[in-house]
């Protein structure tokens, strides 16, 4: 069996007990919010970074509604950003696993050999499961509208001519590339929790007067 064969078997069984299991954290997500992105999804004819990049913006906005989730996953405008460029970075690590024109995001997760592959089906099929895989990360509350995206992309993909074996070798390197990228910047210190006292000195943060209980994020980053 091939060293890519192994990888490829590893990913599925990694992406399957993914998908099975941690249901934990999951939301009580309504049929409409599903369906209303899914229309506007297939709305538009969007390549694969725009179409998870719809389900990123999405997911933010969702991530403050208290119809949709109790508390955010990610929350302030810190946090949210460095999920941004998580799942954005593992859907360019993912493409340029293709393209192998630019340098990688966070160094490189080993995957960039590829010329075997058709790189249209592969490339597209490399960036749907890096998003899905980051954002389910990321944001769990919201699987199920992952979820449905996900089985509305890859049936898109599937259209693709001969695509069976660029399609599973293109979902291999976007398991991979998404677990080294959520790996790589699992050390970064945005879970940091240390105790910040504010200095009251020009130049320093000041609270907010008609806040006081705001308190501070990422704070030690």
């Amino acid at each position: 069996m091939s060293c890519i064969i192994k990888l490829f078997l590893c990913a599925l069984t990694l992406a399957i007990i993914t998908r099975t299991n941690g249901n934990t954290n999951r939301a009580n997500i309504s049929p409409n919010h599903i369906n209303t992105l899914l229309s506007e999804l297939q709305s538009q004819l969007l390549d694969p970074i725009l179409f998870w990049n719809l389900v990123t913006l999405q997911a933010c906005a969702n991530d403050y509604d208290t119809s949709i989730v109790s508390t955010p996953d990610q929350v302030g405008p810190a946090t949210t950003t460095r999920a941004f460029a998580i799942i954005h970075g593992a859907m360019f690590n993912s493409m340029n696993s293709f393209v192998q024109s630019y340098e990688q995001v966070a160094g490189s997760s080993g995957v960039s050999t590829t010329n075997a592959v058709s790189k249209r089906c592969g490339m597209t099929a490399a960036i749907l499961e890096a998003a899905y895989q980051t954002l389910s990360s990321l944001y769990p509350k919201q699987r199920p509208i992952f979820d449905a995206a996900y089985r509305l992309h890859l049936d898109q993909t599937k259209n693709c001519t001969q695509a069976q074996t660029e399609i599973s070798m293109g979902l291999t390197v976007g398991h991979l590339t998404a677990s080294f990228i959520l790996e790589n910047r699992a050390s970064d210190g945005s879970n940091s929790n240390d105790y910040y006292t504010s200095l009251m000195l020009p130049g320093y943060h000041q609270p907010d007067p008609t806040q006081t209980n705001q308190g501070y994020i990422g704070a030690h980053w």
